[in-house]
């Protein structure tokens, strides 16, 4: 995670990113999110909707969003990117 703030910081110079979460259905991304969040691995259901965090790390405040991954949500993706500085996209292979 160091690595994502020092190029933030390099990149963008400020102390605020606004982040996304996207990915298809149970891919891990609230798993990810409350990673970043707690340190720890949580218990997670089907995101309805969006989970909405902010993290203090080294200095920069991310605001990062989870975006449910569902059919139906999919075609909203692309209003939540306005303003987004950083977008995390997973993808799972199996």
């Amino acid at each position: 995670m160091s690595i994502i703030s020092n190029l933030l910081e390099l990149i963008y110079g400020r102390s605020e990113c606004r982040g996304l979460i996207l990915g298809l259905d149970a891919v891990g991304k609230t798993t990810v999110l409350y990673r970043l969040k707690l340190g720890e691995a949580v218990t997670t259901i089907p995101t309805i909707g969006f989970n909405v965090e902010s993290i203090d790390y080294k200095g920069v405040h991310f605001t990062l969003w989870d975006i449910g991954g569902c059919d139906k949500i999919r075609p909203l993706w692309r209003h939540y990117y306005q303003n987004t500085s950083v977008s995390i996209q997973e993808i799972l292979f199996m």
